[in-house]
């Protein structure tokens, strides 16, 4: 995708998000985009654990925490979990 610039990404994924940012990480760290994203594991288990069983080469990227990515690696300035009394986390840079 040959993108000239990204500044929002919104990720619902029922719970395959780690699984989608792990492989965005170079086009997160180059844009620096702010990120609203579905931070819900538990709602979404059953997809999630299906993606784990199916494809097990993928267990690294299940593992992948976006938000400690964002505020540890890239120094974004804010977290707001439960954005707007959801389930979504907002990360802006």
């Amino acid at each position: 995708m040959n993108l000239e610039n990204i500044g929002f990404i919104h990720c619902d994924a029922q719970g395959s998000e780690s699984f989608i940012f792990a492989r965005a990480i170079k086009t997160i760290k180059k844009f620096r985009p702010v990120i609203l994203y579905e931070n819900n594991k538990e709602y979404a288990k059953y997809l999630y654990n299906n993606v784990c069983k199916n494809y097990p080469r993928w267990k690294k990227e299940s593992n992948f925490d976006l938000k400690k990515y964002c505020m540890e690696t890239l120094n974004y300035s804010k977290c707001i979990d439960k954005f707007n009394n959801s389930v979504d986390t907002l990360l802006i840079p």
